[in-house]
């Protein structure tokens, strides 16, 4: 295994954790006020901060180039959050402490899974690139 793909597993555990701690701490609640809380925190959260830090490159001078789609990322987060909420509304019936339940299958699901899907959500990211090295590619070509 190289260093990438230790530093994309990395990346996916971590996520996994806070999916998992987010929706643990919710543990009791109504359904769609974890959905509410989730849907705030983990979709429309990284939404904002890439957007900001997107302008925040552009004033800088700096051209992301990134092949990473945001949508994509979004629409994992979402079908995640639409299967523990499934999950949940299955167990809550049948086991006293189903968020939890639910909260490590979150962590395993997205700790196992996202690593995988890394490539077709398309994670590979090439480095910032200054205006004018963007510019004079551009003259190149």
């Amino acid at each position: 295994m190289s260093w990438n793909s230790w530093k994309v597993s990395a990346r996916y555990a971590v996520m996994g954790v806070v999916m998992a701690g987010m929706w643990a701490s919710n543990a009791g609640e109504p359904l769609i006020q974890h959905a509410a809380k989730f849907v705030a925190i983990g979709v429309l959260g990284p939404l904002i901060l890439a957007r900001a830090l997107q302008r925040r490159a552009r004033r800088a001078g700096r051209v992301r180039q990134s092949r990473r789609s945001i949508e994509k990322a979004t629409a994992f987060r979402v079908v995640v959050v639409f299967m523990a909420l499934l999950a949940s509304a299955f167990l809550r019936s049948r086991v006293h402490d189903a968020d939890y339940m639910v909260a490590v299958g979150i962590f395993f699901f997205v700790t196992l899974l996202g690593p995988r899907l890394d490539g077709s959500l398309g994670a590979a990211v090439r480095p910032a690139r200054t205006a004018a090295e963007s510019s004079a590619e551009m003259e190149g070509n």
